[in-house]
């Protein structure tokens, strides 16, 4: 029997597209590239932000990947209207999701969120939209650790 279930946040418990979009789209305007429509980053988000990019701005280019800067100023931009205090204001979750994690916690599971986002946001959002969820573990990325799919962010 199990006694503790690990989530990931973006696009298990949440659905945060929407504002990773507009994150995305804000970089691409940086760099003065064409955006793209919430529907079409479901085709090539996830993987966190360096894929990400690397793909939007590919394709923005008809085909041509980013130099190394273009890609490290487009993360940075996006990650830094991800981790701003608005960053997250279309994110909510998923339907039932709640109910879900209420029946979980119901039955004496250990529920953890582990994210590749910065901890701090992580926090913020797991503490805004799941308030009345009592999470043993929420942890994001930080610059000691590993990011979210290694064993040692638990063991840690």
């Amino acid at each position: 029997m199990y006694k503790a279930l690990i989530f990931d946040l973006d696009g298990t418990l949440v659905d945060s597209l929407p504002d990773i979009a507009l994150a995305a789209n804000l970089a691409l305007q940086y760099l003065g590239l064409r955006t793209f429509t919430v529907n079409e980053y479901k085709t090539f988000a996830g993987g966190g932000h360096w894929r990400l990019m690397e793909k939007a701005i590919t394709l923005a280019q008809d085909g041509t990947p980013p130099t190394h800067d273009e890609l490290d100023r487009a993360v940075a931009v996006k990650k830094r209207q991800e981790n701003s205090p608005n960053g997250h204001d279309q994110t909510k979750p998923y339907p039932a999701v709640h109910d879900m994690l209420r029946k979980l916690q119901g039955l004496g599971l250990q529920l953890a969120i582990l994210s590749n986002k910065q901890e701090p946001t992580v926090r913020r959002i797991v503490a805004s939209l799941f308030p009345d969820i009592n999470f043993s573990y929420v942890a994001g990325a930080r610059d000691d650790t590993p990011l979210n799919r290694s064993p040692t962010r638990i063991a840690s």
